[in-house]
């Protein structure tokens, strides 16, 4: 279900279109189908509230934030490139896999969010989850407006502290507030009506579902729209069944699909749009498009 296919359409894709025919290729580009094929018995990553935490404030920001307060980074276009490096995988686009590095495909995802931003004509934009920004001052560079307030919620420290830094550095008013997920957001100072966005957030914490769900709806938002990594509901191909196992090791999300769902079935949502496994860096990761509002 999708009423953006002119929106899908104005997304460019500037790079080489990688040849990819067939799922059983796949080995020859990326390690995890032969890791998952070879150990059956592979141990599931465990995932807690506080290795999230130490995984981004340190392992993932740690050393980024260093490059930038240090001054070798202060565009969003530089601080992707640090941050993703030059290593290519064949990400997703549509029904398509291209060559292209993670700095690319971030341009791609905030080009695609700024799009559907724009049909709604905000006068404030949230992001959850924001990390370094990636997302949103990609959306900024794209449509910014001194009459819209951007704000950006981020759980560590270390990624507020880029978020900021980065704003200072490209003169731009952001306005950054911790967010955790599992805590009430509704006690945050947030504008309603506005478009709130999360991209590749709530697909890093298990179990999160109904709970999620409840939290934005507090907010009041206008639309909402997730760009999330989910669990297959299906398994009629060789890619769904390594995407399925691939998601249970590292423990990813498995539950905030199907809560949008019912949801929307309850009428507690209106789901505008859908598109399952529309785009993603990582081919075993796709991430499907939902924008929802509360009824």
């Amino acid at each position: 279900m999708t009423i953006y296919h002119k929106i899908f359409d104005k997304i460019t894709t500037d790079f080489k279109e990688y040849e990819m025919e067939d799922i059983l290729n796949l080995p020859q580009y990326y390690k995890w189908p032969k890791m998952l094929l070879e150990n059956a018995d592979l141990e599931f990553h465990i995932k807690t509230q506080s290795s999230i935490y130490n995984e981004y404030e340190y392992d993932k920001w740690g050393d980024l934030y260093k490059q930038v307060i240090d001054g070798k980074a202060t565009s969003i276009e530089e601080v992707r490139s640090i941050f993703f490096g030059e290593d290519v995988l064949p990400a997703k686009w549509q029904n398509f896999y291209y060559k292209v590095n993670g700095a690319q495909y971030s341009q791609i995802q905030s080009n695609l969010i700024s799009l559907i931003i724009k049909k709604y004509q905000p006068e404030n934009i949230i992001e959850l989850g924001a990390g370094f920004g990636s997302m949103m001052f990609g959306v900024i560079n794209t449509n910014y407006s001194k009459e819209i307030g951007y704000y950006c919620g981020e759980l560590t420290s270390t990624g507020r502290k880029l978020l900021k830094n980065i704003s200072v550095f490209n003169g731009i008013e952001l306005s950054v507030f911790e967010c955790d997920f599992h805590k009430n957001l509704s006690s945050i100072d947030l504008p309603e009506n506005s478009i709130i966005f999360t991209s590749l957030a709530i697909c890093e914490v298990p179990g999160l579902g109904d709970d999620i769900i409840d939290k934005i709806i507090a907010l009041k938002p206008k639309v909402v729209i997730n760009l999330e990594a989910v669990y297959p509901t299906h398994t009629n191909t060789i890619m769904d069944l390594f995407v399925k196992k691939y998601i249970k090791y590292n423990n990813y999300n498995t539950t905030f699909q199907e809560s949008l769902k019912q949801y929307s079935k309850d009428k507690c949502i209106k789901i505008h749009s859908s598109s399952e496994s529309i785009i993603g860096r990582n081919p075993l990761r796709p991430v499907s498009l939902y924008v929802w509002s509360p009824t």
